[in-house]
């Protein structure tokens, strides 16, 4: 090493080197024990190691420590590093000592030995609950897929029950529609012409008794034609509601205004605002008594229930493919009471109306809270097939 001492600097350095030598044995103390099995390194300031002299004992080291020091040395403003490394062996200690290392080591030994066995069960145990959790795992996701292909039939047949009742309501609701036909037809002919018989007879003993206005043929003549006339209106009100005429005979716009009239909204103070959009009277026929009983019922609950001042009822044609109508809209909206929308407070009539709806493959929304009315929309979808126009 070389270094300049800055008390001789002057103009001519180059004579004023100083040469710095450090004695490796002089760092150490002078035991030889101390000096047995000692190896040192010298390094700068950079860490450069700059000198190394091994003195280490390989034999009788075993189970004993391996002891460092590190020292920081200055000369002449040069830091350097000391590492000094000591190798105790057993020959270097006298024996209370060797017997207290001795007890150490194999206190130490037992204990790396019980660690590396406790360390081995652990991971025996570990790879053994890996693979118990991997049993699990995969057995879980087997009873998971087969919930999950049993919740799918389940789902499949449901949905095919739906499907299937969904037809069948529509079946029965068309065979009860023909019925109804049938049964107004019936009374229409059977039970009108009987009528119109016993009333012609009554009014024909009534002209011929015109003489004796206190007879009691004429008496019985005129209550005959009275109890007819009332039997015939009652029929007639039963046959309307069997089966519309003037849905018939007319179409369904004016089959829907003979059924407000009904309704007497005026005697109600009920105020209605009809809105009736399109070719309705073209619809077929299937179609068309679905969209009246629909609106029968709808109107008859606003009636029964909502106490409204106004009633909205709208019933409209959407455009479908190729210019044609492609489903029938129906809107019937009030500023009645309104009343909580609860599945289990829900009256036949409502459920009546959603079945329909849903058995012709439409939609049935309903909204409604107390005090803020209440508002019904449904959508029936025209088939291709059916259509008219």
């Amino acid at each position: 090493m070389h270094a300049v001492d800055p008390l001789y600097t002057n103009s001519n350095e180059s004579e004023l080197i100083v040469e710095l030598v450090l004695s490796v044995n002089e760092l150490l103390p002078p035991l030889p024990h101390i000096q047995r099995g000692v190896s040192v390194r010298l390094f700068d300031d950079q860490g450069q190691q700059l000198l190394h002299r091994d003195n280490s004992e390989a034999f009788g080291s075993w189970l004993l420590p391996r002891i460092e020091e590190r020292r920081p040395i200055t000369r002449f403003g040069q830091s350097l590093q000391l590492l000094v490394e000591k190798q105790l062996v057993w020959r270097g200690m006298n024996w209370p000592v060797e017997l207290i290392v001795l007890l150490f080591s194999i206190v130490t030994y037992q204990f790396t030995v019980q660690g590396y066995r406790r360390r081995l069960e652990a991971e025996a145990q570990m790879r053994q609950l890996n693979i118990q959790l991997r049993q699990e795992r995969d057995l879980l996701e087997q009873r998971v897929l087969e919930r999950t292909q049993e919740l799918v039939s389940r789902n499949s047949e449901l949905g095919n029950q739906m499907q299937e009742n969904r037809r069948l309501t529509q079946r029965v609701l068309d065979i009860q529609e023909i019925e109804r036909r049938n049964l107004s037809r019936e009374l229409h002919d059977e039970m009108g012409q009987a009528l119109t018989a016993i009333r012609t007879d009554a009014r024909l003993l009534q002209k011929l008794t015109e003489e004796d206005q206190d007879s009691m043929i004429r008496a019985s003549a005129e209550a005959i034609d009275t109890t007819a006339q009332r039997i015939y209106g009652v029929t007639y009100g039963l046959m309307r509601a069997l089966r519309p005429a003037a849905l018939d005979d007319l179409g369904l716009v004016d089959g829907l205004k003979q059924c407000i009239s009904t309704f007497n909204f005026d005697g109600l103070g009920t105020q209605l605002h009809l809105d009736l959009r399109g070719p309705l009277n073209d619809l077929p026929d299937s179609l068309a008594i679905h969209c009246y009983r629909l609106v029968q019922e709808g109107l008859t609950n606003c009636v029964k229930y909502a106490e409204a001042q106004n009633l909205w009822l709208s019933l409209s044609l959407t455009t479908g493919k190729f210019g044609r109508p492609g489903k029938l809209v129906i809107q019937i909206e009030d500023d009645g009471l309104g009343f909580e929308l609860k599945d289990d407070q829900e009256g036949f009539g409502l459920i009546g109306m959603r079945e329909r709806a849903l058995a012709n493959d439409g939609k049935f929304n309903i909204n409604s809270a107390p005090g803020l009315g209440t508002q019904i929309r449904i959508e029936l979808p025209i088939p291709e097939s059916d259509l008219e126009f």
